[in-house]
């Protein structure tokens, strides 16, 4: 079943978007195509805040496995919302396990 069929209710950090325009761009895709991706294929996500009790459970996190501080945070969402989390990132894969999350890939 492909991820973005709308089968599944995707749940991200706040930072999502900007990190995934940030990363595209760097590619060198437009961002107009961006944006009409997240338009098309991500309009229903649910946007999860980052504030102080998402600072502490993300430090928890990285005590734990080490990993990237917006990569904690994702780790943090699943956990909280005791969701698998979704990724290709070989290091998440690795290491959010750590952190009692399942992953898996797309």
């Amino acid at each position: 079943m492909p991820l973005f069929a709308g089968h599944d209710e995707i749940v991200v950090p706040a930072i999502f978007e900007t990190e995934v325009t940030a990363a595209l761009t760097r590619r060198g895709l437009d961002p107009s195509r961006i944006a009409g991706f997240f338009e098309r294929h991500l309009a229903q996500r649910r946007s999860i805040t980052i504030g102080p009790r998402a600072t502490r459970g993300a430090k928890r996190i990285l005590g734990v496995t080490r990993l990237r501080a917006a990569d904690a945070l994702y780790v943090w969402v699943a956990a909280r919302e005791e969701l698998p989390l979704i990724t290709l990132d070989e290091e998440v894969l690795a290491r959010a396990g750590l952190a009692g999350v399942a992953v898996s890939l797309p």
